[in-house]
């Protein structure tokens, strides 16, 4: 009777599962997340960068076109009616001396040395 009682004592026994599959399994999940995280966030702030860098740009870009836009329309205006000249001038707050001078001076500083 003993035999058949130790052999019961031995199928009711439960088996503990190997705990060593589990801690690898975790510690290559945490080494997995601090990897992704550690090249995620600076990916992402360095893409929100970039982002405000490209709407920067567009806003230069429209403000550039639409004062390129003004100075053609003011140079048309300009060839068909030399008085503009005069009223150009004024609204810039200039005298024609003052004008030419200031033409002058660009034109030295745009000369290549």
């Amino acid at each position: 009777m003993r035999d058949q009682i130790g052999q019961d004592d031995d199928h009711d026994r439960i088996e503990r599962p190997a705990t060593l599959p589990m801690v690898a399994a975790m510690v290559c999940l945490g080494l997995g997340l601090v990897l992704f995280f550690e090249g995620t966030v600076p990916a992402l702030r360095e893409r929100d960068q970039h982002l405000a860098t490209h709407g920067q740009l567009l806003r230069l870009r429209d403000a550039y076109d639409r004062a390129i836009r003004r100075a053609y329309e003011v140079e048309a205006a300009l060839d068909d009616d030399p008085e503009t000249i005069l009223v150009q001038i004024d609204r810039l707050g200039l005298t024609p001396a003052e004008l030419l001078a200031r033409t002058a001076e660009r034109a030295k500083e745009a000369e290549p040395r």
